[in-house]
């Protein structure tokens, strides 16, 4: 049954896009929270009633409550949707294609010098107790130092992914903020401190199905 234009409901928007798309559960959860907010900020519920001048509206009024990059968030996610909008015939133009993004900072990158790495390495060998065990807290730095790898992508790998002979890393689709699998090389410095914890990994986990158990599971480990 063809839907009224006039009747499509953004929770029916979302409903239908992510039917088709077959979102992640993350994204899906992106785009209900921004659905949410631009409903109950503007008082509309229908995709008709969002016009070029709630969406101005809108957009000032974000800005000046959180940010630029918020306000920018939202704007892509919406433009999507509506363009999904109009594909389906529910809307004659993308009201969020209208609106400009807002200029954004350049921010310098967030990185560290080898000798604040020293530092930190050093305050893990003296401060045992909270860094339990020592070796564990060594190559998660380690790797996050040479990598610049997102946390997701550490938490993700699995033992399969780790190549030590060939001094590989696999970055699977499951940690990926891109939604793209890509292989890395190994660093040098992150070598030594897989082996230790493949080694003390493999008598917790056993060899069986070992590949496919988790790399950095602190858990393993805990004396408690």
């Amino acid at each position: 049954m063809k839907i009224k234009t006039d009747r499509v409901t953004l929770v029916r928007l979302i409903d239908r896009y992510d039917y088709e798309n077959e979102l992640r559960p993350m994204t899906l959860r992106n785009y209900r929270s921004i659905i949410k907010r631009l409903e109950n900020e503007n008082q509309v519920r229908y995709m008709a009633e969002v016009s070029d001048e709630v969406v101005c509206r809108w957009k000032n009024e974000v800005v000046q409550r959180v940010s630029a990059i918020t306000w920018n968030n939202y704007r892509n996610h919406m433009r999507a949707l509506w363009n999904f909008g109009i594909e389906k015939g529910w809307v004659d133009k993308n009201v969020f294609a209208h609106s400009k993004k807002v200029p954004t900072p350049k921010l310098k990158k967030k990185t560290i010098e080898i000798s604040q790495l020293a530092i930190m390495l050093d305050l893990i060998d003296h401060k045992q107790d909270q860094f339990d065990p020592p070796w564990f807290w060594k190559a998660v730095m380690h790797l996050y130092f040479y990598t610049g790898m997102r946390r997701k992508q550490l938490v993700a790998l699995r033992w399969e992914d780790i190549d030590l002979k060939k001094k590989t890393i696999f970055l699977s689709l499951a940690g990926s903020k891109t939604h793209r699998e890509w292989e890395i090389p190994l660093p040098a410095g992150c070598y030594g401190d897989l082996c230790i914890l493949k080694r003390q990994s493999e008598q917790k986990y056993g060899t069986a199905n070992f590949s496919k158990q988790q790399v950095f599971r602190l858990q393993l480990f805990n004396k408690n």
